[in-house]
């Protein structure tokens, strides 16, 4: 037996007597704690591509059904022609776009988890929504490539990298949006719903359905409030600026520019419109960095005044 211990003193009455030292917990550097969880979404992805793969899915038949429908629609000239490219153009800006609320699931099903895990001092809860608009990325990649390839090819529209990268920036806004929504419902159903309104809210607003001049004037500056107003008016003018229709009827239609002056848009810029698309993803991003700040530290103040009450 030890020396230390005396006659009828025992092991456990020692360790009592033994000061303890305090014991402090901390996090990792944020940096490791964003690296962390990209690389624990994309282990989720590789066990379950299922979260990826059906939106592929989806995204690919419609792509391949709108191919059919507007087969080769670059290589005419028509009148009927422009119309139908005006259609498409709103279609693939307003439906692609409105499809994104497939990711509310996924987003409220782990939002469980990451709550847990953020009471358990595991990450800062501002390390989890940077890491999801990282995650988002390769996904809107993915699906903007998908469509923007079947799309393409299959109907001859032009400026396929240009058509690419504003796909996928709106798909950007898209998935930025539902992450913010979801902080604020209970339910991935209500967040479902709440985000279709807002998508289509801004269908209405993006200068298909009414010219910016036609607004109500006290409307007027909601138009530059929807991201779909620069993804629709980007693929309008990737389609007809400098282009020409010599088959149609009326005569004004037969130069493209004058059907992007119909529609108020012949003197946008392609650069400040993709930079307006990246900068507004940005703010979504930074306002769901706020929202989950707010909703962690109300969380914790009410968990420290229930202690003090018991």
């Amino acid at each position: 037996m030890d020396a230390s211990f005396k006659k009828g003193d025992s092991p456990r009455r020692n360790s009592l007597s033994i000061e303890q030292s305090s014991i402090e917990t901390k996090r990792g550097q944020l940096s490791k704690q964003i690296l962390e969880l990209v690389r624990r979404y994309f282990t989720n992805i590789l066990f379950n591509p299922g979260m990826i793969g059906v939106r592929v899915v989806m995204y690919s038949m419609l792509a391949l059904i709108i191919g059919i429908l507007f087969w080769n629609i670059g290589d005419v000239s028509s009148y009927t022609s422009i119309q139908s490219r005006i259609a498409l153009a709103y279609y693939c800006a307003a439906f692609f776009i409105f499809m994104s609320v497939a990711v509310m699931p996924f987003i409220i099903i782990e939002r469980g988890i990451v709550e847990k895990e953020v009471r358990n001092g595991y990450y800062h809860p501002a390390a989890y929504q940077v890491a999801q608009a990282i995650n988002s990325i390769p996904g809107c990649a993915i699906l903007a490539f998908v469509t923007t390839l079947i799309i393409i090819s299959m109907t001859g529209f032009r400026e396929p990298v240009l058509y690419f990268l504003t796909m996928f920036l709106a798909l950007l806004n898209a998935e930025a949006l539902n992450q913010l929504v979801s902080y604020g419902v209970p339910h991935f159903i209500i967040g479902i719903a709440l985000v279709a309104g807002f998508f289509g809210l801004f269908m209405l607003l993006q200068g298909f359905m009414l010219v910016p001049s036609e607004f109500p004037s006290w409307l007027r500056w909601s138009y530059n409030i929807a991201f779909h107003t620069y993804a629709w008016r980007q693929f309008m003018y990737l389609e007809f600026h400098d282009n020409t229709f010599p088959d149609a009827v009326p005569t004004l239609f037969q130069d493209g520019n004058e059907i992007l002056r119909y529609y108020e848009i012949e003197d946008i810029n392609t650069t400040d419109d993709l930079v307006t698309l990246l900068g507004y993803a940005g703010v979504l991003h930074l306002l769901s960095i706020l929202a989950v700040v707010i909703k962690y530290k109300r969380s914790k103040q009410m968990n420290v005044e229930q202690v003090k009450s018991k």
